[in-house]
């Protein structure tokens, strides 16, 4: 909580640009903040308290929360009595499971032109909106654009966990200055931003892909931001678009990070197979490609496991590995018939 008490004694919000057409033909509503919700009841009252106390006039931003089958639902918890009452929060029950889902439903119930996502477990630092407003309206080309992902220990951070493991926790701070996103870099989920019809025009986020109750598929994001590069947009990063991520206790251990790094592995092969540039001979290629790493990576976790064993070059080799098995196993049972 001592990030959260820096960004509110840091300095104030960016003076607020004009109101565009857009907004005007939406009521004014500039922004839709939006949270995706499966249980963790606690955690969601933390996240939408954050977006109220938002240094951002508030008849400009509309905070949508999806209930995707919470048990219970979060209509049935007292705290969100305030919300409805004050409607200045509007709570919307999705019942097919999915964050996809959850997502495609906001684009839907959305009035704003441009919708912002908060994960369930993230609180928002005081200028989110505002940094939000001010690059859609001053930066041109953009597809997507959100920024630094920070990282709150639910348990003390475990040694093996090394810098490059922490994806795997989606935190991300890829820079001091804001820019677009090169080769090798993304925006995360749990802090992201759209033109919302420009993602509605291209059908939104990849239902087959994202977390599912307790699955760990991911990459529904990865999904959209590779359509609109296709379109000639860019990742915009911002690292005052600050959010602070909790990483949960129970993930804080080796079992929790191979198994993520492995359906990591499989998203991103459900991804690909998604594209409408896969091919039979790049299907081949890729299974070629990928079973030669895996070998490389496996033999690394074998030397690390003899030398270094449960240190974090053991455990990222390990991650590494079993990621590139999930993506062989997500590229070999796909029937390129279907």
């Amino acid at each position: 909580m001592q990030k959260l008490r820096r960004w509110i004694r840091s300095r104030g919000s960016p003076r607020q640009p004009a109101l565009d057409r857009d907004a005007e033909r939406h009521g004014q509503v500039r922004i839709s903040a939006v949270v995706c919700a499966y249980n963790r009841h606690d955690f969601v009252i933390k996240a939408v308290d954050s977006l109220l106390r938002q240094d951002f006039p508030l008849e400009q931003l509309e905070i949508l929360v999806i209930d995707n089958g919470s048990a219970p639902p979060l209509r049935s918890d007292a705290r969100t009595l305030e919300w409805v009452n004050s409607r200045r929060v509007r709570i919307v029950e999705e019942p097919r499971l999915g964050l996809a889902h959850a997502r495609n439903r906001a684009i839907a119930e959305s009035r704003a032109p441009y919708i912002a996502f908060l994960d369930d477990d993230a609180v928002a630092s005081p200028n989110w909106a505002a940094r939000i407003a001010a690059a859609f309206q001053q930066v041109r080309d953009i597809g997507a654009l959100g920024g630094a992902v920070l990282p709150e220990w639910g348990a003390e951070r475990p040694n093996w966990l090394g810098k490059e493991l922490e994806v795997l926790y989606s935190t991300v701070n890829w820079s001091n200055h804001a820019r677009f996103l090169g080769a090798g870099e993304t925006l995360i989920g749990a802090n992201v931003a759209y033109d919302r019809l420009k993602i509605k025009s291209l059908g939104g986020f990849n239902t087959n892909l994202g977390r599912r109750g307790k699955s760990l598929l991911s990459s529904e994001e990865a999904a959209l931001h590779n359509l609109l590069a296709k379109q000639g947009l860019k990742q915009w990063y911002d690292p005052e678009i600050r959010v602070l991520h909790h990483i949960h206790a129970d993930r804080l251990n080796i079992d929790w990070a191979t198994s993520r790094a492995y359906w990591q592995g499989i998203s991103a092969a459900i991804s690909w197979r998604s594209s409408p540039d896969r091919s039979p001979l790049l299907l081949v290629a890729k299974l070629i490609y990928h079973s030669l790493l895996l070998g490389y990576d496996s033999l690394k976790q074998w030397l690390f496991g003899i030398w270094r064993p449960r240190s974090a070059d053991w455990v990222a080799a390990k991650c590494w590995s079993r990621r590139r098995s999930g993506m062989i196993k997500g590229l070999a049972s796909y029937d390129l018939v279907s």
